[in-house]
Parts: C-alpha cells; structure tokens; sequence
C-alpha cells in the first residue's frame, strides 16, 4: 500500500502547473530526489512506487520545470544520485554562508545612501539639469573611480609643478606655499572605492550641482521667495565623498573636488600645514563643515553637537570664532581624536551657502514613505476638518498634486482658496483662509481663543528623508505638527528634532534653527505649534 503524507500540512509549499500559470493544489511524487505532481492532493515517497513508473530520464526531465527546492532527509532517498541531487537542489547551506551576496552581484542595485538638500521639500521647480535635483542617490559606480595619495613633490616653480602633473596625468593636489616653493601631492586610483564630487559647477566632473538656497519670505498669502540675484558663496569644486565599495560602505567626505584637468589648487593665502605623517594639507576658502548628531538622526534627545571643519586631506577640526579661521596651536593643526570625517545617518553638511543632509542606506529603511505621508493626508480629509468661520470643509492637497496652494485663484470649485487650511501660529487653530480679525502687522485675532499672532497657509512636508519616524505604520500616523513661521506640516518628532538643531548661517551670521523644509529660520520661543482641527459633524 502507498504510504501518503496530506499536501495540506505542508503550509509552504506551492505547485505551480505546467500547463497554467496559476498556483493550483496538487500531489508532489519524491522519486529518488525528483519531483512530480498529479491531482490527487497527497505526497507520495518514491521507494514506495512501482519503479517502472519512474525512470530516471523522466524524472530528469522534469527537474528543469520545477521551481521548488528540497533537501535531503529521511533513509528512503537514493545514496546513488548525488550528481542529480547536486544538479537539482541549490546549496542552500553555502548561500547562508555568502548572506549579502547577491545584492553586490549587481553593481547599480547597491545604494551607499542619500544627499538631500535642505529649503526644497522634495522638488527644485527651476531647474533644467538631472544634475541638480533636491536629494541625490549614491550608488555603486559600475567601474570604481576613487582615489588615493600616493607621493608627494617639493617644486621649485608651477612650471616645475605642471611639468610634473604632465608626466604622470592622474589626479593631484597642489599647495603654492610661495612664488619659489610648490607641493604637489599626486593620487592614484583606488579599486576598492567610488567617488562622488559635489559643487556649483555645470563641468562634467561634477555629479551633483548644488546652488545657494533661495530662503523665501513668509506672507499672508503664503511662502515668496524672492529672485535677488547674489553672489554665490558656494564653492564651484566644494567637495568629494569616498565611499568604500564593500560593505558597510563607509563614506567619507573631504574638502574641495577635482575639476575637468583632475587638479586641485590651494593658493598662497590658503590656510595649510604639515600634518603628523608629514604631508601637507590644508583647507579651502569657504570651507566645508560638518556635524553629527549627539544621538543620531532618529535619537529621541538627539540634538547638535559641535560644528567642525574638513581639510582637503579628511582631516577634521574644531572651528575658532570666524568661520574662515580653524583653531591653530603653536604645534601646528591638531586634529580632534574624538570627531571623523566618516558620514553618519543625519550627518549635516554645510557648503557655505547650501546645507545637505546624509540619510545612510540603513537609516532609509526606516523613514516614512510617501505613500505613509499620503496616507497621514488622507486621514485629516477623512475627518473633515471645518472653517469655524466659514463653515466649510478643508482640503488637505495631496503630496503629489501641489506644494502650496494659490489664495488669489479663483474661489468657484472645491479646491477654492476658502478651502484652503491655514493656522493661527499662535495658538494652533486651523482655519480656511478668510478676512476675519485682520490686524496691523499680518496678524489676525483668533475668533476662537482671541490670540493675536501669524495667520500662515498649511503646507505638508513632502520629503521623507527629512522625517525621524522610524515607527511607521496605519496604525501609528503621527498628529501634525507645524513650524514657526511656515507653516509646514510634520510629526511632532520630526519638529522637535529639527528644532534643536542648528545650522551655519552664511560665513559669519551665526548659527540657527532652521525649517528643513524651506529653510526659513524658525521662532526661538515657541518653533513648532500644535495643530487644533475642529472635526465635521
């Protein structure tokens, strides 16, 4: 008699029909290590079938058609056909031991992590480059282009040092100390890394353009940004960032970027000295800097920590009271033990005139999506949240129709400016946008609590990298939030966190609370508010 073993106790096994590409129950034949289905919704074992009926040509043939995998167990299977056992059965065991392979396999499938540029919530309307967008990806390169020191060169003359940079045309660093004394420090390449540049510059050598933050003005009517044309502070070569190519591909940043010829120049009033290794190094004009979150981007206390500058060689020290100054000992430059130029998951970085924000791979996997703000949307829609004025019920835009809604269009339709939330900074009540309690200043009387403050439009918040939720579920959508003054909505972490942050303010303007949204400054007494919906009957 047929031993038979009932298919249904076997939760994760799947047949899939040859004859139709739908998933259909059926019988599994164990023939020596091969495997067949019939109808009969029962597991058969082999040694227990007529042994006619299960040749090994057959069976053979049809281990190429079946896609689900076995192993070895029980005395019933055939000792003799290990070479049909090695064809048929992947060694499951070997890629236990290789975890992680599969995804280096492909080289543009590895992602190192994220830049986001800080003031554009999600998008740059005005810009015509692929090279310049809001957030850049950093990916695994197909071919590796990092690069490291190799020699350094004591020149009598840039003559001496261009004759010297023609005969070997790699990349290289040269410090012009005086009219008679030049260094060059000469790179090679650097098979293990990728490099990604970062600067103003429209050349090829450059991956990501970054240009200066517009701030715009926060209006009665909403968020205006202004079309004064300054002189940029950003540097066109600002920086580089070297990512190792195998995991946990830690990246490092550096201060200046090689240009089209694969040079560097630091000229005589750049400030350089002669690290512990005895090479030379030194800073750029505007510098880059950088901080580290005390607690990482998503600790709940996380806060700023101290602002440090980059050297052309990694190096990273502490600022003195100026910007273009770091802080000299008699011994020359000395490094902080305690502070890397290796990025973090929140890492800031600061290029005198844009800041950007690093999201590692890991910290990624964690952030809301955009489909979890789209959802957060749909839940205020879903309340019905009314004007106390007006009377009619608000409409919160979706994340993917519009950024901010004109209040001068026409008021004939549903997405009417009447319609349109706006706040009471003050306090926190959520209104439509409507003429009552004007007063001098912009500033309206809450008919509600008769607070007098802001009366600014509700924006969403729409990049995701910038948020510090990590729980992220329907279940747990976050009550909003918003900035001061603004008015962009976000989680109560999320404006928390931003809160105590503080980001460089051009060369010498200090240090301030930011919305990372717009980049406006925020309120130093009260930065964040609590939004107050009065619900639908």
């Amino acid at each position: 008699m047929t031993k038979t073993i009932d298919l249904q106790n076997i939760s994760k096994l799947k047949i899939r029909s040859r004859s139709s590409s739908r998933e259909k129950p059926g019988t599994l034949f164990v023939t020596n290590s091969i495997v067949r289905a019939n109808s009969n919704n029962k597991l058969l074992h082999s040694d227990e079938l007529n042994p006619s009926t299960s040749t090994s040509a057959s069976s053979a043939s049809y281990s190429t058609s079946t896609s689900s995998s076995f192993t070895d167990s029980g005395p019933n299977l055939d000792t003799n056909n290990n070479n049909i056992n090695n064809i048929i059965y992947p060694k499951l065991k070997a890629v236990d031991q290789k975890e992680g392979e599969t995804r280096r396999m492909n080289a543009t499938s590895i992602k190192y992590g994220e830049l986001v540029v800080l003031g554009y919530n999600g998008s740059i309307s005005n810009s015509n480059s692929p090279r310049r967008k809001s957030k850049f990806m950093l990916k695994r390169r197909d071919l590796p282009n990092g690069v490291k020191p190799a020699s350094q060169h004591f020149v009598q003359s840039s003559q001496e040092a261009d004759n010297l940079i023609q005969k070997h045309p790699n990349h290289s660093v040269t410090y012009t100390l005086s009219r008679n004394q030049t260094v060059v420090v000469q790179y090679s390449s650097d098979e293990k890394t990728d490099m990604f540049q970062i600067g103003r510059s429209s050349e090829s050598a450059i991956d990501f353009i970054v240009l200066d933050t517009q701030v715009p003005q926060v209006t009665s009517s909403g968020l205006k940004t202004t079309n004064q044309h300054q002189q940029s502070t950003i540097s066109r070569f600002s920086c580089r960032i070297i990512v190792d190519r195998e995991y946990p591909y830690t990246a490092r940043i550096y201060a200046a970027g090689f240009d089209a010829s694969k040079r560097i120049f630091l000229g005589e009033k750049a400030t350089k000295w002669t690290n512990e290794k005895n090479e030379l190094d030194g800073v750029t004009t505007n510098g880059v800097l950088i901080m580290h979150p005390t607690s990482g981007f998503t600790g709940v206390e996380s806060k700023s920590s101290e602002w440090m500058e980059v050297s052309v060689g990694g190096a990273v020290f502490s600022l003195s009271e100026t910007r273009l100054t770091p802080m000299l000992s008699k011994s020359g430059h000395i490094s902080n033990p305690n502070k890397s130029n290796i990025l973090r998951d929140g890492t800031l970085i600061d290029l005198c005139g844009a800041t950007l924000l690093w999201r590692s791979i890991e910290g990624l996997q964690r952030t809301p999506t955009k489909h979890y703000l789209d959802m957060n949307l749909e839940y205020l829609n879903q309340l019905r949240p009314q004007c106390p004025v007006g009377l009619k019920t608000l409409i919160f835009a979706s994340a993917g129709v519009s950024n901010q809604f004109d209040l001068s269009a026409s008021t004939s339709s549903l997405n009417s400016s009447d319609r349109v939330p706006m706040v009471y900074l003050k306090c926190g009540h959520v209104h439509g946008n409507h003429d009552w309690g004007i007063k001098k200043d912009n500033e309206r009387e809450c008919p509600l609590c008769r607070k007098v403050g802001p009366y600014v439009q509700l924006v969403m918040g729409l990049e995701p990298s910038l948020f510090t939720d990590t729980d992220i579920n329907i279940a747990n959508l976050f009550k909003p939030y918003a900035f001061k003054p603004c008015g962009h909505m976000a989680s109560e972490k999320t404006c928390k966190y931003w809160s105590r942050i503080l980001v460089p303010q051009g060369t010498a303007q200090g240090l301030c609370s930011i919305c990372p949204f717009c980049a406006v400054t925020l309120c130093k007494e009260q930065p964040f508010v609590k939004l107050i919906f009065q619900e639908g009957v």
